[in-house]
């Protein structure tokens, strides 16, 4: 009798197993399921304008990575850290003088990676 996967519940003949076409298209349609809720990775990039400014992602990210050559911040959802807060819509950040890294300098290019 056929075992099944601990993560995925497909099937695992035995040799004296038969089966059917559709234990095959059962398979294939958890492997189509699970892939589709894979995470993906968002990658872009703004130019700082020296004030606030509102990154629209689309969809409430878990996690936001913001590099510079000189510094990478990361923020979590529902915290600010570093002048970056991480919202329902995406991310925003805040330009200060006075702080230890700037993340939002007028005419500088930051690149970002978002998780879903």
């Amino acid at each position: 009798m056929a075992q099944y996967t601990p993560h995925y519940g497909l099937h695992q003949w035995e040799p004296e197993d038969s089966f059917l076409r559709e234990d095959f298209n059962q398979d294939l349609a958890r492997i189509d399921t699970a892939l589709a809720k894979k995470t993906e990775l968002v990658m872009g990039s703004y130019t700082g304008d020296g004030g606030t400014q509102q990154i629209d992602l689309g969809f409430a990210a878990r996690v936001v990575l913001v590099g510079h050559p000189t510094h990478t911040v990361i923020a979590f959802q529902g915290e600010t850290v570093n002048r970056i807060t991480v919202n329902e819509t995406g991310f925003q950040v805040v330009y200060s003088e006075n702080a230890t890294v700037g993340i939002n300098r007028s005419g500088t290019v930051y690149h970002y990676l978002a998780i879903p």
